[in-house]
């Protein structure tokens, strides 16, 4: 069976020409029991595409970790996926995130107490914000108002000893339910982005460094990123 790619919504204030080839949602297929012609289908959609998603799915983590191999299989450790994240205690990402016991490579984040989540007995979570990042915050009255930021820009990787993953995978169990939020960029633009709560947003590399003007192109492709020490 052909998959089916279905364009997916851009906010209001994305310029459409830009995004022509970004983002779809996949139907047709159940990403946890792909066959090997439909997951290649489904790598060349990704690569085209650079966001796939798949609603009202199952998976279970044994599943979500072999999806994501699938696509480097010769890796074994890379980004989150490995044991040493949660015991790392001066890790930025150690609040955030636990391992689930025998798939080390898949990791729960949320917010609150789970229990009995895939061999996790209760496990503690705390949602992520960018009053615990940012140096400066969204002011506590604006927040009463729906005013949020991003939490952080990144790729799923903490690279120390690791290599960068090729994909990443983001398995949604329970959705918050809500007011939407108003996402400020804070960054002299005036932006702004109506989010649901809960929200994951995914960028374009590729079309971010094409409509960067040709001096700032030349200063990224000549440009190198030197990691600060690890804690």
């Amino acid at each position: 069976m052909t998959i089916q790619l279905i364009p997916l919504p851009l906010p209001p204030s994305a310029d459409a020409s830009s995004f022509i080839d970004f983002g779809r949602e996949v139907q047709g297929v159940a990403p946890g029991n792909l066959t090997p012609e439909q997951f290649s289908e489904v790598k060349e959609a990704l690569y085209k595409h650079d966001v796939l998603l798949f609603r009202n799915v199952t998976l279970t983590p044994e599943q979500q970790y072999a999806l994501t191999k699938a696509f480097d299989p010769s890796s074994e450790s890379y980004g989150h996926g490995n044991s040493k994240t949660e015991g790392t205690r001066k890790s930025i990402l150690h609040p955030d995130l636990k391992t689930i016991p025998r798939v080390p490579q898949v990791q729960l984040i949320g917010n609150g107490t789970v229990y009995d989540h895939e061999g996790l007995s209760e496990a503690k979570l705390k949602h992520p914000s960018h009053t615990t990042f940012h140096k400066t915050r969204v002011s506590p009255e604006d927040e009463l108002k729906g005013m949020t930021r991003f939490y952080r820009w990144h790729i799923d990787a903490a690279l120390y000893d690791l290599s960068p993953p090729k994909v990443t995978t983001l398995y949604g169990l329970v959705v918050p339910q809500g007011p939407k939020q108003i996402c400020r960029y804070d960054d002299g633009t005036g932006d702004e982005l109506n989010v649901p709560l809960g929200t994951t947003a995914f960028v374009s590399g590729k079309t971010m460094f094409d409509i960067l003007p040709a001096e700032l192109k030349s200063l990224a492709v000549r440009s190198r990123v030197k990691y600060a020490p690890h804690p």
